[in-house]
């Protein structure tokens, strides 16, 4: 029984260890964007940017949905097919990359893909929004 508590214990070890170097794509608004101690950070809340038939159940699901009557049923839609879900508002900070710092020289608004590295944005991708 010491055994296997030892292995568990160090399996969670490395779990600890090891979680924030892992490397996510997340879908994310942009708060705010500023400079401190020369370095560029980012205040983002993370979303999910959704498309097609998942766009079209999370809209139902918040009554957020587009329905028109169609031969007697009805058929679901989201304008421009996307919808964002926005569940956990909580702000997030982040550390821009050198590589990526110059990114938003112009407005931040909209929705990105950040690419995030031990707790780094290394890259940021612009969701085209219709």
């Amino acid at each position: 029984m010491k055994f296997f508590v030892h292995i568990v214990s160090f399996i969670s070890i490395l779990n600890f260890s090891f979680t924030n170097f892992k490397k996510e794509n997340l879908d994310s608004l942009i708060i705010k964007v500023y400079k401190k101690d020369n370095k560029t950070f980012i205040k983002s809340d993370f979303v999910q940017y959704l498309t097609g038939d998942r766009a079209i159940e999370a809209a139902k699901k918040s009554g957020e949905a587009d329905f028109i009557i169609k031969n007697g049923k009805k058929v679901y839609a989201v304008p421009n097919d996307y919808f964002i879900v926005n569940e956990n508002k909580k702000i997030r900070t982040f550390e821009l990359d050198k590589k990526v710092e110059n990114f938003f020289s112009r407005s931040h608004e909209g929705v990105y893909t950040l690419t995030i590295e031990n707790n780094k944005v290394i890259k940021i991708k612009e969701i085209f929004i219709p």
